[in-house]
């Protein structure tokens, strides 16, 4: 009967001792955040999604000077095509990791505008082609000195154009000897190209 009374005081004190042991264990420690971020591109709007794990806070810089983000997953709008730095940083507690992506922007588009730049009395409407296409007609009751600026009716505007050169053609549309002019237009994405049509 001893014998066997002191075989359960030595479990029972071996479990006591078992679970202090274990109760006194180190936690493993909180895991690092860490960045990561993909994103979309349709022109020039870019969707970031937020991949980052471990984290609870994050701020986005999209590399063109604007002001940062603090949302998770967000989405920003360039007015330029080229590459931009973008940085995301998450961070917990008091530690925080940092990923930096070049983000390339080449689908922002462009516009021109095409103007009489010259005064006569004839007054002589002009078409304007570009690329072959039909872009509008200019109003030949007016003419400017400078760039009258996208969307002027008296102008023709052309929208929609991608960032690059252009080749136009344009011509009176009445009168003897109509005047006619070809060339080139380079635009660039998000701006507005001024072509004056000169009488040489």
């Amino acid at each position: 009967m001893t014998k066997h009374l002191f075989n359960v005081r030595t479990i029972f004190a071996l479990l006591a001792i078992s679970s202090f042991v274990l109760s006194c264990k180190k936690l493993d420690p909180e895991p690092l955040p860490k960045a990561e971020f993909t994103y979309d591109i349709d022109g020039g709007l870019v969707s970031f999604q937020n991949a980052s794990v471990n984290f609870n806070k994050s701020e986005w810089d999209f590399g063109d000077g604007s002001q940062t983000s603090l949302a998770n997953n967000t989405s920003h709008f360039y007015t330029a095509n080229k590459t931009y730095q973008v940085t995301l940083t998450v961070s917990k507690d008091n530690n925080k990791d940092v990923i930096v992506k070049n983000v390339t922007v080449t689908g922002i588009k462009g516009s021109a505008v095409f103007y009489k730049g010259f005064s006569t009395n004839s007054g002589r409407n002009i078409d304007v082609y570009v690329d072959g296409a039909y872009g509008g007609t200019i109003n030949g009751n007016y003419y400017f000195t400078g760039n009258p600026g996208c969307g002027n009716q008296n102008s023709a505007t052309v929208q929609n154009l991608k960032e690059g050169n252009h080749s136009f053609t344009a011509k009176e549309t009445s009168g003897l000897l109509p005047l006619s002019w070809s060339g080139t237009v380079t635009v660039v994405g998000g701006q507005c190209a001024g072509m004056g049509l000169t009488k040489n």
